[in-house]
């Protein structure tokens, strides 16, 4: 440790001294074939203090400890370095906290653990008239972890900034309260032939000093990190990297004229990709420091924002999480600050497996729910037939959006969930099934409009599996939520025809192509009293035909609860163009035109197609209620018409629809028209 700075003690013209900086190389050492464990500490000294005049810095802090080790069956290393506490000045200025770096390298034959610990000093307080508060020390450091065959590697580092110096004023003017140090360059690294790598890096900046009766409050730093964290492995690999923004400084008993400090923002961005290991989980974070606040006159901060973005691909089985929480705003007695925004995006790319996460928080306001706004986004994607997919979101704002996308390739488990609350926004999720051939999506949105509750959306696809049974529409009346289901090519298509006389009878020369439920529900807490709230589904199917036909929509079934909705539209979309279109009014009229009836949606040519089965329920709110429909799409044959017969077919198809529009219980039955 380095030594403390005198203090002046009042001599005229005496200003505090610095405190002495301390620097350790190696200065640690051992031999074992056992357990090696090294520890290597360092803290600068503190500033002296001032009564009239400048006070001292606190001291440098610098330690590095770099050991390869060929013996020992399990390595250890810890170390720190600390910067000095900076002297405190009665009426001027207070002195800067010390910087601290940290460097530590470990690598072994056996198991290798390192932990670390970098933190800037704390600036000195101003006391009284004409005095600042002395900013927090800066921090930089990095560990690294290696091993070969089996062994384990585990890295843990943590690196802060230094807090500001707190000040004064009193009845002699606003001065300035310190700001936070800056935590930056901070990396950490892990790597084993076969064995489990763990890496962990948490950076925060330093926070904000408050000034009193007066004086300005410090800022909250900042704390960025991009690609901070790597590991490498043919085992298991586990990366954190998570980023904090410092608090601001409140300045109480401040006057108009005084300022709050402003939050730092957090920052966690990471894009891998790994070819090495079997399994790969990430996990990022994100957060804003708190906004400054008053019980004056003085305006309250903001909360700073918050970002995490992972883009994870590997070759391996892999889980990847965003999370990112904006700051609180500032407190007050009449006007709170804003809470800070979240941003949460999580991208996962993998063969097998693949599980991708996003959570996004606005930061809090005040009991009026000024949150902050919060987006986020995840996707899944699996590449392998029969692989996993699994996507989730959550927001949580004043304004959200949350976004959940499954993608995947044959009968796997494909789902993606979001949810959400907040004033407004919406939750979607969407589940895609592809089988080389055709694509089979689902897309569920729920909105949000300023409830207590959470809104949910979900979705799943398949292609070439068991259909979605209208069972799973029994689960609009346990949770609130937008849902859909498609199949693409299904399995048990003769189980689906089982149950119905006019569906089974339409399609007994044809194919099923696929087949979905879909609906929403609602209740009081997601959907209040007084507005309009629109829940949308859909199922989309693409696929090709090498001769032409007509296309069939057949409802087997559907499913209501309570009075159902205001209104619920249908429609059907060929390639992204409207073809058919109905809307209800009535849960008893929309419960007879989807029992057991068929949609004849005419000729089409052999080629690529793409059909739409989509669905808009709105309500009013202030009850609970809801209604979901099972279906399945199919084809029948047909020979090719001459081009006079293709222009009268499509004009009775025209014809036809109109009459549907105009009478929706007059839909074509095939029992009924034979």
């Amino acid at each position: 440790a380095g030594g403390s700075g005198a203090s002046s003690d009042g001599v005229a013209g005496a200003v505090g001294s610095d405190g002495t900086a301390a620097s350790l190389s190696n200065a640690v050492a051992g031999s074992t074939s056992g357990q090696l464990s090294l520890t290597q500490n360092v803290r600068g000294g503190d500033g002296g203090s001032s009564g009239y005049h400048a006070a001292g810095k606190g001291g440098d802090a610098s330690s590095s400890l770099v050991l390869s080790d060929s013996v020992a069956s399990r390595l250890v290393l810890s170390g720190s370095a600390a910067g000095g506490t900076g002297g405190s000045s009665t009426y001027n200025l207070a002195g800067n906290g010390g910087n601290a770096s940290l460097q530590l390298d470990g690598s072994g034959a056996g198991a290798v653990q390192v932990a670390g610990n970098a933190t800037g000093g704390a600036g000195g307080w101003g006391h009284y008239a004409n005095a600042t508060g002395g900013n927090g020390g800066n921090a930089s450091a990095s560990a690294r972890g290696a091993s070969s065959g089996a062994n384990s590697v585990d890295v843990v580092l943590t690196v802060a900034g230094g807090d500001g110096g707190s000040n004064q004023a009193g009845a002699y003017g606003a001065l300035q309260a310190g700001s936070g140090g800056v935590a930056s360059g901070s990396t950490a690294a892990g790597s084993s032939g076969s064995g489990a790598v763990t890496v962990r890096l948490t950076q925060s900046g330093g926070h904000g000093a408050a000034g009193y009766y007066g004086a300005n409050a410090g800022n909250g730093a900042d704390s960025a990190l991009v690609d901070a964290v790597s590991g490498s492995t043919h085992g298991a690999l586990s990366l954190t990297q998570s980023a904090n923004g410092g608090n601001a400084g409140s300045a109480w008993g401040g006057t108009a004229s005084s300022i709050n400090g402003v939050a730092g923002a957090g920052k966690s961005w990471l894009s891998l990709t790994d070819s090495n290991a079997s399994s790969v989980q990430v996990q990022l974070n994100a957060s804003g420091g708190s906004g400054g606040g008053s019980w004056t006159d003085t305006a309250a901060t903001n909360g700073g924002n918050a970002d995490s973005r992972l883009l994870l691909q590997t070759s391996g089985s892999a889980q990847g999480s965003a999370n990112a929480t904006g700051g609180s705003g500032g407190s007050h007695s009449s006007n709170y600050g804003l809470g800070g925004d979240a941003t949460a995006r999580a991208e996962v790319r993998a063969p097998a497996s693949a599980v991708a996460s996003a959570t996004a928080n606005g930061g809090y306001g005040n009991p009026a729910q000024r949150y902050g706004n919060a987006d986020a986004y995840a996707l899944a994607r699996s590449t392998q037939a029969g692989g996993y997919s699994q996507a989730n979101s959550q927001a949580i704002g004043h304004q959200i959006s949350s976004v959940a996308q499954a993608e995947g390739v044959g009968n796997g488990s494909i789902r993606a969930s979001a949810s959400g609350r907040g004033d407004s926004g919406q939750v979607s999720a969407i589940g895609s099934a592809s089988d080389g051939l055709a694509l089979s999506t689902a897309k569920a949105t729920a909105p949000v409009g300023g409830g207590s509750g959470y809104s949910y959306a979900s979705a799943q696809a398949a292609s070439g599996g068991a259909s979605a049974t209208a069972s799973e529409l029994v689960n609009l009346a346990y949770t609130p939520q937008a849902l859909s289901r498609v199949t693409g090519a299904p399995a048990d298509s003769a189980a689906l025809l089982a149950g119905t006389t006019h569906v089974a009878a339409a399609l007994t020369d044809g194919v099923v192509i696929g087949s979905g439920v879909q609906g929403a529900s609602f209740s009081p807490d997601v959907a209040p009293a007084g507005g309009s709230l629109t829940y949308l589904t859909s199922g989309e199917f693409q696929f090709k035909t090498t001769q032409s036909g007509h296309l069939i929509v057949g409802w087997l079934s559907s499913y209501g609860i309570n009075s159902g909705f205001d209104t619920f539209s249908l429609s059907i979309n060929s390639h992204g163009t409207l073809i058919y279109t109905q809307t209800f009014t009535t849960l008893g009229e929309a419960q007879s035109f989807f029992s057991d009836g068929t949609l004849d949606l005419g000729l089409f040519g052999a080629g690529t197609q793409n059909l739409e089965i989509a669905a808009a329920l709105t309500t009013s709110g202030g009850v609970s209620g809801g209604f979901g429909i099972n279906y399945l799409l199919g084809a029948v044959a047909a020979p090719v018409p001459e081009p006079s017969t293709w222009a009268m077919s499509l004009a009775g198809l025209m014809l036809l629809l109109l009459q549907r529009r105009r009478n929706p219980s007059n839909q074509t039955n095939a029992g009924e028209a034979a």
